[in-house]
């Protein structure tokens, strides 16, 4: 993922053994860092070297480390890798330090506790009993999922260029790998998420991808819908009055996905909801569909609240709820609070809508308990296929024991060598031999 092209190695020489084509990294100051002329790391030329000496004095044997390139790599393209690395750094670095700032917040606003480098999605803010995860439908994941890659690992820390050098990176950070995807972001926009800001709180994760992710991860293509009973594509930064807000019909946004992934790369998408399809059949159908052409799916879901913990008794034919609730409560009509065997069985058939539509999809399922968390369960979310994604691609060596290596072949004359040095020569002795007497 950060990676230079063409870089080789690092090495230690002296200014006097400075040579063209070298790009120096470390071994002089001036002011606390490297030269001015040295600060954008470009490959050094003859001329270089001498205005530097001239201009400097630098002892002729100074060790200085220089970044070489490998053979037929072109140096000038190797430097223009290192400052594009240090900008991708920043970039990285700054994701980190937002969602190290937004858990922090969370730990003193709502007296959550989040372990450092622990996942969400295993702490009891989420509902681990409607939990799926780990189910794709573009690539089978081999590789036991455990530490998986992660662009959150050692959140602590700074990714710095040295950690990229001298191969830090690969060992401690892990990071995933850039790989080219379709990431269909789908914002649920019916009446029912008027509720208790959690439309907001979808725009503030689904810009968050928008400002971070596709700057972290250069090869991921953005595609952004929302939906309720019809489905638009929308642009980047959402303003919450794109469409008109009524039902949940799933169905549209399943509709408009198919109709613009894209067959060549891996298509992901990933739904912000608080309710069920009201077109339940349609879109288990779609659903399918999406299964059967390999695009990995997601539904991220606002628990059900206490405010749906209500039935409507005395409606008419012409008075219809919109989205599980009835916004202005005409004469006659009497909101009736459910007992809380009513309110269980109401929940239970709830989950077990989202599931079956999951389970249609071919994907995975996160329902929060806690609604602030969605920002950073989304990225977690996407952070985790990613990982899974990379761990999908990398080859499965399996060990042996040595006892059970077959043994190379070897040439018939070499192992007629090694037959004669196994054997044992005794050495010639002379036998008396003793004639018969006549």
């Amino acid at each position: 993922m950060l990676e230079i092209p063409g870089f080789k190695s690092l090495r230690k020489v002296l200014w006097k053994d400075l040579d063209s084509g070298m790009i120096v990294v470390g071994g002089v100051k001036v002011n606390n860092g490297l030269p001015l002329e040295l600060a954008t790391f470009p490959a050094l030329t003859i001329s270089l070297i001498h205005e530097l000496t001239n201009k400097y004095h630098f002892l002729p044997n100074r060790e200085i480390i220089v970044a070489e390139a490998n053979r037929g790599e072109s140096p000038s393209r190797m430097s223009m890798g290192f400052r594009t690395i240090e900008k991708r750094l920043k970039q990285f670095n700054d994701f980190r330090e937002v969602i190290q700032k937004e858990r922090d917040l969370l730990v003193e606003k709502k007296g959550i506790i989040l372990p450092a480098d622990a996942p969400i999605i295993s702490t009891p803010y989420v509902n681990t009993e409607q939990l799926i995860k780990d189910s794709y439908n573009s690539f089978e994941l081999k590789i036991p999922r455990t530490n998986l890659p992660s662009m959150f690992s050692h959140l602590a820390e700074k990714i710095t260029l040295a950690d990229i050098l001298s191969g830090k990176l690969k060992d401690k950070f892990r990071l995933p790998e850039d790989a080219e995807i379709m990431l269909h972001l789908v914002v649920d926009y019916s009446y029912s998420m008027n509720t208790m800001d959690k439309l907001d709180m979808v725009i503030a994760a689904v810009n968050l991808f928008y400002t971070h992710i596709s700057e972290c991860m250069l090869n991921v293509k953005l595609q952004l819908y929302v939906f309720s009973e019809n489905c638009i594509q929308a642009k980047f930064p959402l303003g919450g009055k794109e469409i008109e807000r009524k039902g949940t019909h799933y169905g549209s946004f399943m509709k408009k996905v198919l109709h613009h992934r894209n067959p060549d790369i891996i298509n992901k998408v990933i739904l912000f909801t608080d309710g069920e399809p009201s077109d339940k059949t349609d879109a288990i159908m779609t659903g399918n569909k999406m299964k059967k052409l390999k695009v990995d799916y997601t539904q991220i879901i606002f628990d059900i609240n206490e405010d749906r913990r209500v039935e409507y008794r005395g409606l008419t034919g012409s008075e219809k709820s919109i989205d599980v609730f009835l916004p202005n409560s005409p004469p006659g009509v009497t909101p009736i609070r459910l007992s809380d065997v009513d309110w269980n069985n109401r929940k239970a058939e709830i989950y077990e809508i989202f599931t079956e539509v999951a389970h249609a999809c071919g994907g995975n399922q996160v329902i929060i308990n806690i609604y602030e968390l969605m920002s950073l369960i989304s990225v977690e979310v996407y952070d985790h296929y990613m990982g899974s994604l990379t761990l999908s691609r990398m080859p499965i060596v399996i060990p042996q024991f040595q006892e059970f290596k077959p043994n190379p072949k070897k040439n018939p004359i070499d192992n007629l060598k090694e037959e004669i040095t196994k054997k044992t020569i005794k050495p010639f002795e002379f036998k008396r031999v003793e004639r018969p007497h006549p």
